[in-house]
């Protein structure tokens, strides 16, 4: 492969991530370490409306 990039930058619109987007993904994100480490926490918000609906379509 070759570096045919030349000297055009055809994403010179495309700027870094500003101070607004930051604080909007930073919930997001944190809440994907969180359950991804103790993924627990987010089975016990579910539990119970998973069993109820496993109960409403014919489960235990």
């Amino acid at each position: 492969g070759s570096d045919d990039h030349g000297s055009d930058d055809h994403h010179s619109d495309i700027h870094d991530v500003s101070t607004f987007e930051w604080i909007a993904w930073t919930p997001l994100l944190v809440a994907i370490v969180v359950f991804g480490v103790v993924p627990s926490l987010m089975f016990k918000i579910m539990d119970p409306a998973v069993q109820q609906l496993t109960s409403v379509f014919g489960g235990k």
